[in-house]
C-alpha cells in the first residue's frame, strides 16, 4: 500500500506504496512521531491513479516498496513538482538526487536520533488527540477519489471500543495480510499498537491458510470474499 505524510508543523507531506509489512508499520510510526498523517494508496494502483492522490494530498515524501512502485512515481516524476525524495524499501534507489534506499534513512535516522532526542519527544509530546492521524482515499469508482480525514481521536475511541467488547486482548495473537490502504487495516493496527498484542504480518494472502497453520492466530480479521477463499482452498485439500 502506498501511504502519504503531512506535518501539521511543517506542511511536509508524505506518502507509501508497499505491502503490509514491518517496514510499513515503522515508516508509519515515524511519520506520527514527526507529527506527520499518513495517507495510505494501494500498491494495485495504476501509475496516473497513485500520481492523482500523490498531487491531491501535497505529498512531498514517499516510501516505495520495490522496483515495481518506483516506476510509476518515476513515470509520474514531471507531474509530481511536490515530492522531495522517494524512499525505496526494498532494492536499490535510483536517481541519488530524488531517491534514497530505505537503508540509507533507517541509518540516518538513527544518527539524528541521537543528536536530536529532546526535540523529537517534544515532538512527539506535542501531537493531540484532535491532530490528523490519516487521509484515507476511498475507491474514486463514482469520480475521483475523496480523502477521508481521520484523527487520532476517531482511532482511539475504535481501542477503547475493542477493549469494551473484548475483541482482542493482549494474549490473543493475530494475524494481519489485509491492505494498510484500507481502514479496516489501519483500525486493526491501532488495535495492535493500543492494546499490546503480538501480531504476525505477512501481505501475501497466498500463504494465509499455511499461516494459519504456522501461526495459530487467536484472532484473524478480514472481509467475506477472502474467507470464502480460504475455505474453497481447504476443500480442495481435503
Amino acid at each position: 500500500s502506498t501511504h502519504c505524510i503531512s506535518s501539521a508543523a511543517s506542511d511536509v507531506y508524505k506518502r507509501q506504496l508497499a505491502n503490509t509489512s514491518i517496514e510499513w508499520m515503522i515508516a508509519d510510526l515515524a511519520i506520527q512521531s514527526a507529527g506527520g498523517e499518513t495517507v495510505p494508496i494501494y500498491q494495485s494502483n495504476l501509475a496516473h491513479e497513485v500520481e492523482y492522490i500523490v498531487n491531491d494530498c501535497g505529498a512531498a515524501f514517499v516510501f516505495a516498496e520495490n522496483a515495481e512502485q518506483l516506476e510509476k512515481l518515476v513515470e509520474q516524476r514531471p507531474k509530481l513538482a511536490n515530492v522531495r525524495k522517494v524512499i525505496v524499501m526494498d532494492g536499490a534507489a535510483g536517481d541519488p538526487e530524488w531517491t534514497i534506499a530505505w537503508d540509507d534513512v533507517v541509518a540516518l535516522g538513527k544518527e539524528k536520533l541521537e543528536e536530536n532526542r529532546a526535540a523529537i519527544r517534544e515532538r512527539i509530546a506535542q501531537v493531540t488527540a484532535e491532530d490528523i492521524l490519516t487521509i484515507i482515499y476511498t475507491s474514486g469508482t463514482t469520480g475521483k477519489p475523496k480523502g477521508v480525514v481521520l484523527t487520532h481521536a476517531n482511532m482511539a475511541y475504535e481501542v477503547r471500543a475493542s477493549l469494551d467488547i473484548g475483541l482482542l486482548s493482549e494474549e490473543k495473537l493475530e494475524l494481519l495480510f489485509l491492505p494498510m490502504a484500507h481502514v479496516f487495516a489501519k483500525l486493526l493496527q491501532c488495535i495492535w499498537l493500543g492494546v499490546g498484542q503480538e501480531i504476525a504480518i505477512d501481505a501475501d494472502i497466498t500463504r494465509i491458510t499455511q499461516n494459519l497453520g504456522e501461526v495459530k492466530p487467536a484472532v484473524v480479521a478480514s472481509v467475506p470474499r477472502i474467507f470464502e477463499k480460504v475455505y474453497a482452498l481447504s476443500l480442495i485439500h481435503i
